[in-house]
């Protein structure tokens, strides 16, 4: 991963790409304080980095996922995944930069 000079570093748990260039960061989480929605922000933010060259136009950038399985019902709602995307709260509609942040359960994830 690239790193911006004076930037905490971090090291994603699992990286791939499918077959259309989206990018996937796959992020086990055992303990509450790791599931922080800042910290999903950041683990985006540094997958933006890594995709985006210099000279590259910002609309190349890829979809991303970044997920994070849990141990524990972080919202405590019962529901198996919750996708959480940025919204634009004026129109009501999505913002669709191509950020997606799904919260996943792992017992419920995998049927245990």
């Amino acid at each position: 991963m690239k790193r911006l000079a004076g930037a905490r570093s971090i090291c994603l748990d699992a990286y791939g790409t499918d077959l259309t260039g989206q990018k996937y960061d796959l992020e086990i989480q055992r303990a509450d304080k790791g599931t922080d929605p800042h910290r999903a922000r950041y683990h985006s933010s540094v997958m933006d980095i890594e995709n985006l060259d210099a000279g590259q136009e910002f609309t190349e950038l890829p979809d991303t996922y970044t997920i994070f399985i849990t141990e524990k019902d972080f919202y405590g709602k019962g529901e198996p995944i919750y996708p959480i995307e940025r919204m634009n709260l004026a129109t009501g509609k999505p913002f669709a930069d191509g950020e997606t942040y799904p919260l996943c359960e792992w017992r419920v994830s995998w049927g245990l």
